[in-house]
């Protein structure tokens, strides 16, 4: 899916807020750390330099910088643990590393929201991360899938908000 495509699909769906493009931004820049072994600092300068600069060129709203950085900073140092929550959920036998990549970047990001950012409300995180997962896959069942993992560790990580 082209970067394009993401930008439009945003655009139509009006979560074109800074906050949103700083989720996506952030599945990106985890996305390239894992295809390219860049270091966390590398790829959020990279999408700095690269994808902020057009993004705002091109008349989009910039992604909040600090949401940005934190989320591929810190959730970046937390894979083994994001990945621990992530696992129970999955299909029996089923190993994280056979879900698609930008899946995986999804999963982690909604889930170091959830567990790290208590006063953003369980359900702002989870519909902003199944509406990310439309933007990367558009009618796909990958949307269902996001959704079930997330109400499932919503519920168990955040029981004493429920």
């Amino acid at each position: 899916m082209t970067q394009e495509h993401i930008k439009t699909t945003v655009k139509k769906k009006n979560l074109n807020t800074p906050r949103h493009s700083a989720r996506v931004a952030a599945v990106q820049a985890l996305y390239q750390m894992e295809q390219s072994g860049a270091e966390s600092t590398q790829a959020v300068q990279d999408m700095i330099t690269s994808r902020f600069t057009t993004t705002a060129s091109e008349g989009y709203v910039e992604p909040d910088l600090d949401l940005f950085k934190q989320l591929v900073m810190e959730a970046s140092l937390n894979i083994e643990s994001l990945d621990a929550i992530i696992i129970p959920y999955l299909a029996e036998n089923w190993k994280i590393e056979r879900l698609a990549s930008v899946i995986r970047m999804i999963l982690r990001l909604a889930i170091f929201e959830l567990k790290e950012c208590p006063l953003i409300p369980k359900t702002v995180i989870m519909n902003e991360y199944i509406e990310i997962t439309r933007e990367f896959f558009p009618g796909g069942k990958e949307t269902n899938f996001v959704n079930s993992v997330l109400d499932k560790t919503a519920k168990a990580l955040r029981a004493q908000t429920a």
